[in-house]
């Protein structure tokens, strides 16, 4: 008999088939969004990566209440999310990232022109499914979606959004913004 100090753990595994096929999607979708409280934060995650993400970026701006994260805890959710979907793939988790401006240009190096900023002033008339509509008609391989904290984004910040960003409505409601992200993942999924 071996004591427990001696006993190993470990397998192998073999698939023999494959039970069902992975849904593709033709599109890598970046969500960069302003931390939120907890609750609202892990909602968020999950339903992201229920909607099909790619990637998540996490961001600091101006008027975000939170300041700091544990992106393992998030990473530990995106793959509780996948698993109760039924996805074969995680969505990248990224760190944190405290520059609104390197966020906004990660986002154009990953989606090209397809950067899609959510702003809930009155002023925007530019409607997200339009905005998507135009940009499938030049092959929409890619997309990142910007949404800012509970009271928006501030002035200086939605002037680095017009550089970087198509700034799009979801609508004439104030949405809180983990709703406002999962509205343009929705409509997003309209358009794939």
């Amino acid at each position: 008999p071996s004591s427990r100090g001696d006993i190993q753990r470990g397998c192998t595994s073999t698939p023999l088939e494959q039970t069902r096929p992975q849904p593709s999607s033709p599109a890598v979708i970046a969500l960069h969004f302003a931390l939120l409280k907890p609750k609202r934060l892990a909602q968020l995650v999950e339903k992201a990566t229920e909607l099909g993400v790619t990637q998540l970026q996490p961001l600091v701006t101006s008027r975000t209440a939170v300041r700091s994260i544990s992106i393992e805890k998030l990473r530990a959710i995106v793959i509780e999310a996948a698993e109760q979907c039924g996805r074969l793939s995680v969505p990248e988790v990224f760190d944190l990232n405290e520059d609104l401006e390197s966020c906004l240009r990660a986002a154009r190096a990953t989606a090209g022109a397809a950067v899609f900023a959510c702003d809930e002033r009155p002023g925007c008339t530019n409607r997200l499914d339009q905005a998507l509509a135009r940009a499938a008609t030049d092959g929409l391989h890619a997309a990142a979606f910007v949404v800012g904290p509970e009271g928006g984004f501030d002035p200086s910040e939605f002037e680095a959004l017009r550089v970087h960003a198509e700034l799009v409505s979801l609508g004439p409601n104030v949405l809180r913004a983990e709703t406002a992200a999962m509205s343009a993942l929705a409509v997003m999924h309209c358009r794939l």
